[in-house]
């Protein structure tokens, strides 16, 4: 087991929150937004998926972030067992190039400016003086 994109087998999957299917996979040997579509390793099918209960798995991530309240953002690997989720580690400074290749658009977006920027607020990280418009259509 490797953590990150060192082994030839690994992917990097972006899931829907809501439903914990899998919407987009990217190959981490190949930057750019390479979509994979098939395992590398058995050949089947990886978007469309669902990640093993995936309800728990929230909690579990949430709790975790919950144990660490003046840390705006926290990243985890958790791993998926016979009895359940399990935190394998927790970041305090997560990869967000993770969220941005396996979405393939860039992290500061309409659907993630509004979370961060009051996440960064509420920790007392500083306010926006101004606000942040996008250069793009979104």
């Amino acid at each position: 087991m490797v953590d990150g994109p060192a082994s030839l087998t690994s992917v990097e999957a972006s899931v829907d929150l809501g439903s914990g299917q899998v919407i987009r996979v990217q190959d981490p040997q190949r930057l750019g937004g390479y979509s994979l579509e098939l395992n590398p390793v058995n050949g089947t099918s990886l978007v469309g998926t669902t990640v093993p209960d995936w309800e728990a798995t929230k909690a579990l991530a949430v709790a975790a972030h919950e144990a660490f309240p003046n840390q705006p953002i926290l990243g985890g690997d958790i791993g998926m067992t016979p009895v359940g989720p399990v935190i394998v580690e927790l970041n305090s400074r997560p990869g967000m190039s993770f969220y941005q290749k396996t979405r393939a658009r860039g992290l500061w977006n309409s659907e993630l400016a509004p979370p961060l920027t009051e996440a960064l607020v509420e920790a007392g990280l500083g306010k926006p003086t101004r606000a942040f418009p996008l250069p793009w259509p979104v």
